[in-house]
Order: C-alpha cells, then sequence, then structure tokens
C-alpha cells in the first residue's frame, strides 16, 4: 500500500476569494464538519488549462461537479461538500472539506522538521502506522491540516475515470524495508547513550554559551550548539538517521536554559 499526497497541477486554473473574510483558508479546514457556512463567492484569476481542480492559497481541494461524480465512491463520508458561487466563470465548484483526521504518524520511524518552541512544521521523512490509514482514501494529519493524502484506491479511481489536473507525490509505502528503518532507529537511540556515557564536566546554559562565544561546540542529550563562520549561532538536533539537523533559532525555548550542557568536538 502507497500513500500519496494529492496537489493541483500547476496549469490548473487559479481562485480567490472575492472577499478575504467570507472564510478563513487556513483555520476552518482542520478536519471538522462546518455547520454555518454561508456560500462564499470566488472569482477565477487565471483561466489555466484545466477547470475541474483548480488551485486557491493553502492548497484546500476545490472539485467541479465532473469530478465530484467520479469520484462519489472515495468521497463519500470522507468528506464535507460545500457550495461556492463563482462570479466571473460558468462553472459549479465545490469546496472539499476532508473529515478524516488522525493520529496516524509513526514516529519511531518518521523524522519531524521542528521549530525551536517544538512546533512540527514538516518531516525530512514521513512514515504511517499501517493500521491507521489503510481503510481511508483521503485524510489529514494533525501535524500537517493543511497537506491533503490518499491511498492508491483514490489515485487509481482518478486514474481510471481519467481525470486531469492532479499531480500525486508519493509519501510513503508500507512495502519499504521497515527493518532496515528500524536499524536506524536502534542505533540513534545507542548513539545517544553512547554520548551520556562519554560526555566530560557539565556546564549550565550561561557557562555553555560562554563556551560556544569563544567557538566551541556544546551539546546536550540530542542538541548541539556552535557558531558557524560568520558567528552566527547553530542549533541542530540530531535525528533517527543518526544525522544532526539545524532547526529554526528564532524561539530558543526556556527548557534548553535548564540543560546540563558539556563539550564535544564539532562535526
Amino acid at each position: 500500500m502507497k500513500i500519496w499526497r494529492m496537489f493541483t497541477d500547476h496549469n490548473n486554473m487559479v481562485v480567490d476569494q472575492v472577499n478575504p473574510d467570507s472564510f478563513k483558508l487556513v483555520d476552518d479546514f482542520t478536519g471538522k464538519l462546518i455547520v454555518n457556512w454561508n456560500t462564499p463567492e470566488l472569482i477565477v484569476i487565471k483561466k489555466g488549462e484545466n477547470r475541474e481542480f483548480p488551485h486557491i492559497s493553502a492548497g484546500i481541494p476545490i472539485f467541479s461537479d465532473l469530478i465530484i461524480g467520479k469520484l462519489e465512491k472515495v468521497l463519500k463520508e470522507n468528506v464535507q461538500l460545500l457550495d461556492v458561487n463563482v462570479v466571473n466563470y460558468d462553472i459549479n465548484l465545490k469546496i472539499i472539506n476532508v473529515l478524516n483526521i488522525y493520529d496516524a504518524v509513526d514516529y519511531k520511524r518518521s523524522i519531524p522538521e521542528t521549530t525551536l518552541s517544538g512546533r512540527i512544521k514538516g518531516f525530512k521523512e514521513l512514515h504511517f502506522k499501517l493500521e491507521k490509514v489503510a481503510s481511508h482514501p483521503i485524510f489529514k494529519i494533525h501535524e500537517l491540516p493543511l497537506s491533503v493524502f490518499v491511498s492508491d484506491e483514490f489515485r487509481e479511481s482518478v486514474l481510471q475515470a481519467k481525470l486531469k489536473g492532479f499531480d500525486f507525490i508519493e509519501t510513503w509505502s508500507s512495502e519499504e524495508n521497515n527493518v532496515t528503518t528500524q536499524e536506524e532507529y536502534i542505533k540513534y537511540v545507542k548513539k545517544l547513550e553512547e554520548m551520556e556515557i562519554n560526555k566530560g564536566s557539565e556546564f549550565t546554559w550561561s557557562d555553555a554559551m560562554v563556551l560556544v562565544d569563544e567557538g566551541k561546540t556544546v551539546a546536550s542529550g540530542s542538541w548541539k550548539i556552535h557558531k558557524d563562520e560568520k558567528g552566527n549561532i547553530q542549533i541542530s538536533r540530531f535525528g533517527y538517521n543518526s544525522q544532526y539537523y539545524l532547526v529554526d533559532t528564532s524561539d530558543v525555548p526556556s527548557e534548553l536554559n535548564e540543560l546540563k550542557w558539556h563539550e564535544v568536538e564539532r562535526s
């Protein structure tokens, strides 16, 4: 089984809200049923080569009646169809509010990208729990509520109906070599344990920052801090594939101040 991320083709029609306050592109589409929906007006700002699956900001799916009819089986009971009024083009469209949103991420194998405050902004590697996604043709995950994922069944329905304007990017396959990934995870845990065993003298946050200012590198658990060649602070975190990844330094979490740090070799 494969899971695909669904996008509109870049050549598709592009639409936008006539009134930006008619609905919230981000906050209104988080997997919940929308009860009070006042039919908004949309305007076509680019006709494109295909009008059946137009693009709108934030990537919310908008399907024509043709697509909805062809995909009835995989859409039924999985989405809410919301009416819109296109003011400058003769076409019937509906916004697709995906109702299936799950805790489906396998964190033993996935490698999240986070801000320093801990907010997940994406995944360097994304794995799903098979039992959570196996029976759902279209769904979202809590971590990425604006991303729409679909199953092989959904994608095959699109291909068999010869519908145009869809882009699918393979995100995950249940047939991948999970043994290798699990071995990487075990190596990750052992590496962290080795770091703790072999560490030298420990310092407070303020003393560690003095060392960093002197050009040294300090670490605590999965965190590592040093300055780059230009003197900018670089904070990285150890990932499940035993590599360090730079993280956003715009929002340093307070818990870093409470950790004990030790000097390490820069690598």
